[in-house]
């Protein structure tokens, strides 16, 4: 049917080179995509910062939680901008095994330090809401004890 130098191996090679194109197209929507998204959280990020420098009524405590919220997830928001970057340099990568390796390792200790930040958050969340529930629960007694006593 075809000869080697023939039309149909040429028509075979733009069609795995189309697929390539595609799949490369579709890496760099994923890392501009990426890098968008860290700026918007970024952006999202200090502005709440800055809200809560300005809230007056926080005491140093919940002062000190915001700043330690704020760090994470300004890390967090600049380490999936960094992953962005790290997909973007996907084709400058040497083929050779021990560079592609060192490329792959870096992605992933990127996405598992970002599941750690993500983990912690949570957990400070948790820690967070937990204080703020027992805190309601005791102004709501004291409250319950007040307009108890007032009884005649």
């Amino acid at each position: 049917m075809c000869e080697s130098s023939s039309p149909c191996e040429d028509a075979n090679e733009s069609e795995s080179e189309s697929g390539v194109d595609l799949d490369m197209s579709f890496l760099s929507l994923a890392a501009i995509g990426l890098l968008a998204i860290s700026g918007l959280l970024l952006d999202a990020h200090r502005r709440s910062w800055r809200a809560a420098l300005e809230a007056s009524h926080q005491s140093d405590q919940d002062r000190r939680a915001a700043r330690a919220l704020y760090l994470r997830r300004m890390q967090a928001s600049s380490l999936i901008g960094f992953l962005g970057l790290l997909l973007m340099v996907w084709p400058v990568i040497p083929e050779k095994p021990l560079w592609f390796l060192a490329y792959l390792l870096g992605l992933v200790v990127l996405c598992g330090w970002m599941l750690v930040l993500a983990l912690i958050d949570a957990f400070a969340a948790r820690i967070g809401l937990r204080k703020s529930r027992q805190s309601m629960e005791d102004r709501q007694k004291d409250l319950e004890s007040e307009f108890g006593n007032n009884d005649p």
